[in-house]
């Protein structure tokens, strides 16, 4: 009888140490270049994504995103993206030198009051770290965020937004 209540506890502690380690993932850190290509597994340096995007949608929380230098020509959609409080997704430029920070270029070079060439959409994401990066050509609300909190933007630059102040957050 004690053997097979053993069995039983044995069976338990087994199933619940796969659902806790299962749960705690080791973070990744994905690279982008403009010279990348989505075919790379985007986990070295050497084989980095050709799109942000495709990174994005691979990220989970704790995951960390890093953007080599050059130009990227992009609408970033983060939908449904969300990191947690200890473990957010990070975006971030690969260098710390700020003349070597990658750029999100929204390509619009005229002022307009009817171009909309977003940088980033955040849509019911949370927990979400951009930093290290250079924004331009964005000119009518480039970044919006809707029904997201807890996003934070950190040593970015931004060139060429304008009317709401570049940014547009919809709680509703």
């Amino acid at each position: 009888m004690l053997k097979k209540y053993f069995g039983l506890i044995l069976l338990s502690v087994l199933m619940t140490a796969c659902t806790v380690t299962s749960k705690n993932t080791t973070p990744k850190t994905i690279f982008v270049s403009p010279n990348g290509n989505n075919d790379n597994s985007g986990l070295t340096i050497n084989d980095p994504f050709l799109t942000i995007n495709h990174a994005v949608d691979i990220a989970a929380p704790g995951d960390t995103v890093y953007l080599l230098p050059g130009k990227y020509r992009e609408i970033i959609n983060l939908n449904s993206k969300n990191g947690e409080a200890d473990k957010p997704i990070c975006i971030f430029g690969y260098s710390n030198d700020k003349n070597n920070y990658p750029v999100i270029d929204g390509g619009l070079v005229k002022p307009s009051d009817s171009a909309e060439n977003y940088w980033m959409v955040f849509d019911n994401s949370n927990w979400v770290k951009v930093g290290r990066i250079k924004f331009k050509n964005g000119w009518r609300d480039p970044i919006q965020i809707d029904n997201s909190s807890f996003i934070s933007f950190n040593r970015c630059m931004f060139w060429g937004a304008r009317r709401s102040q570049g940014l547009v957050i919809d709680a509703s």
